[in-house]
């Protein structure tokens, strides 16, 4: 996927959010494929694919969802593009906003 180095010539932080319902094998090969670069990915219990668009997941509901996603969402940008490093603990890690998130990070190998 995205030629011959895939994802590893990203300069950019990513924000990889996946759901445990949600194609776990091809969530699971993504991750894979972002080694080597600056990456944090959320993985939410009982989130399915729809929880990052229209909702309607069986095992969450859309409000607790919506509100996981946009807060990580927020976060992420807020310090990255902003520079805000009030939100550095949930993009991090050393702080959750729910037990139903599991965090992972990789760091870039430059």
């Amino acid at each position: 996927m995205f030629g011959e180095t895939g994802y590893q010539d990203l300069a950019c932080p990513v924000l990889f959010m996946t759901g445990s319902v949600d194609h776990p094998g091809v969530n699971e090969a993504v991750w894979e494929g972002l080694q080597g670069t600056d990456s944090v990915r959320i993985d939410i219990e009982g989130g399915c694919h729809q929880l990052f668009g229209l909702g309607a997941c069986h095992e969450i509901s859309d409000a607790e969802g919506f509100a996981l996603v946009n807060a990580y969402a927020l976060a992420f940008g807020r310090y990255h593009i902003l520079g805000d490093s009030g939100v550095l603990d949930i993009i991090d890690g050393s702080s959750s906003l729910s037990e139903k998130v599991l965090f992972m990070q990789q760091e870039s190998q430059d």
